[in-house]
């Protein structure tokens, strides 16, 4: 897109660097770029519960800059900043105690990438750029920003050519056109670009995290695949208000147990890759599996409500939950364009398709295998705990355990008494149905061969 840089006038740090475009290409793009993004950005699909989204595409980016970076300079040290940008302080009176309210408003993110040099530019105007296709981009990231947040300002300084320089401006729906000329500066330390996520909108902003330690949490687990890498950038969350800094990448050393070798399976043909990993941190809440395509974390599932006998207590009793990172050329080509869902029936139409449940089934009996000496011991107590439940409280229910076995295993293995009984009146009322049809057949059976008589 840019053909060359004009000489710079060496009496002036300031003065800018125009840019020499063929006119008839730069209408052309800035034209098609201005009459499409309110619309694509419009009809671009963004569900409120992914309020993060905007976040994780620039951290992703910065990583790719960086990476890029490193190409050219292997001994690199990449860095991201995530700095939370919150609402002024406010003040509440609960119960005569003062506390307070800070709403997060907004993010900034800074890297040491390649910065938004002549290529990386020319990319962002166009509205499908394909200039990252290889690593799977979509050229769609920058719409989450302006579906969730009012503008997004970018200030990028690195090297070019032999003199360095800084290209800024921001991005909004209803600009005219975004300035993408650059300016000279004085020489600095390292390259720096800045992204700030600014006014962010109903109703994503009721769905972002409150504490920044949540917010570094949800980072470490969109970005499972990049920090597993050796050569993974650092990433360092700043909550400023709060004081508060969270080293993604220590936390995620501290936090995870993963396993060397991945697993391998096969669904109808498609190969799909499974790396089993340990969480020793209560904030997860429950065992996930964590569904990727093209490196980038689009779902997430609580795999507790696959595998019966898995639950809390697993942390309770070893102190970890279990994470599965799931990836597979099947996954990459069936992203959806919004990468927050796949384009995968829930059920398969036919034997040749494949349905998101054959693949979380498949991978939940992976799953169990890795877990399979905890699930044994786990499957062995709930037995003898609902024996026991029977025999001594409520013998009423005594004979599912002879005709209703699998229905019994069924059962969640940390209820409490209250719904343990719950899911035995079920059984019994189940079990009581097949009962009655059966008896039904044979007296329907029995009438026709005394007709036949």
């Amino acid at each position: 897109m840019l053909k060359e840089i004009k000489k710079i006038d060496k009496m002036s740090h300031n003065k800018k660097i125009k840019i020499d475009m063929k006119k008839e290409e730069r209408t052309k793009l800035m034209s098609f770029f201005t009459s499409n993004l309110s619309g694509r950005v419009r009809n671009f699909e963004l569900p409120a519960t992914k309020a993060l989204m905007p976040l994780y595409e620039s951290i992703v980016n910065s990583i790719y800059a960086i990476d890029e970076r490193q190409q050219k300079e292997n001994t690199l040290n990449g860095r991201i900043m995530v700095h939370i940008v919150r609402e002024p302080q406010q003040y509440i009176q609960t119960d005569g105690i003062d506390g307070s309210i800070n709403d997060i408003t907004g993010f900034i993110i800074i890297d040491n990438g390649i910065g938004f040099n002549d290529a990386n530019m020319k990319s962002f105007l166009q509205l499908d750029s394909t200039y990252r296709i290889e690593k799977g981009g979509k050229g769609v990231g920058r719409f989450t920003w302006l579906k969730a947040f009012r503008k997004a300002k970018i200030e990028s300084c690195f090297e070019n050519g032999d003199q360095w320089v800084k290209r800024s401006f921001d991005f909004m729906l209803g600009q005219d056109e975004i300035n993408d000329s650059l300016i000279k500066i004085d020489e600095l330390k390292d390259n720096k670009t800045v992204v700030i996520l600014e006014d962010c909108l109903s109703p994503y902003k009721d769905k972002l995290p409150k504490g920044g330690d949540n917010v570094a949490t949800k980072i470490m687990q969109h970005c499972f695949i990049y920090l597993m890498s050796p050569t993974c950038p650092e990433i360092i969350v700043v909550d400023d208000i709060n004081q508060q800094t969270y080293n993604i990448n220590q936390m995620f050393r501290n936090s995870i147990q993963e396993e060397s070798n991945l697993i391998e399976f096969e669904i109808k043909n498609e190969k799909f890759f499974l790396r089993h990993a340990k969480i020793m941190d209560s904030s997860f809440d429950a065992s996930k599996l964590y569904l990727y395509a093209n490196d980038r974390m689009v779902q997430e599932i609580n795999i507790e409500k696959y595998i019966v006998d898995l639950d809390k207590n697993l942390f309770l009793e070893n102190g970890y939950y279990y994470a599965g990172v799931l990836s597979g050329e099947f996954l990459d080509k069936n992203v959806g364009t919004n990468r927050t869902s796949f384009m995968i029936p829930n059920i398969a139409e036919n034997d040749l398709e494949i349905g998101m449940n054959d693949i979380i089934l498949k991978t939940s009996e992976e799953i169990k295998v890795y877990l399979s000496e905890y699930l044994k011991e786990v499957k062995k107590k709930k037995k003898e705990r609902i024996a026991k439940y029977i025999k001594t409280i409520a013998p009423q229910y005594r004979h599912l355990l002879n005709y209703m076995e699998e229905d019994i295993e069924s059962i969640k293995p940390s209820l409490s008494e209250i719904k343990l009984d719950d899911e035995l009146h079920k059984i019994k009322r189940k079990f009581e149905k097949q009962l009655k049809e059966e008896n039904e057949k044979i007296l329907k059976t029995l009438e026709v061969g005394a007709v036949n008589l």
